[in-house]
């Protein structure tokens, strides 16, 4: 489970990297109507809205999964706490055996 969420951590956060990316490509570099020989500020505007959304999107999904793998961590260690207090109980209880999965 842990590395499944590693994995769509890694995606977001490449969507916000490249979101970022596009965002300073269209401000560096305006696209030019060639025709008029000016930029379309109104579809660049619109772009980079676009990329500023699914950056802040990408950035709430990490954080998201940061949350959830920190939480998946925690009650993994909760319940392998359990486990070695009832593995202690049974050995204490007389069986002495352990049983292989």
């Amino acid at each position: 489970a842990n590395a499944g969420l590693q994995v769509a951590k890694e995606a977001a956060i490449k969507q916000a990297e490249s979101a970022s990316r596009a965002a300073e490509s269209l401000m560096t570099t305006p696209a030019v109507d060639e025709s008029t020989g000016t930029a379309d500020i109104k579809d660049l505007t619109e772009a980079l809205e676009k990329a500023k959304k699914e950056a802040v999107t990408a950035k709430k999904d990490v954080a998201s999964m940061k949350s959830q793998s920190e939480s998946l961590a925690k009650e993994f260690d909760r319940l392998m706490g359990e486990k070695d207090q009832l593995e202690r109980k049974v050995n204490i209880m007389g069986s002495g055996e352990k049983k292989d999965d």
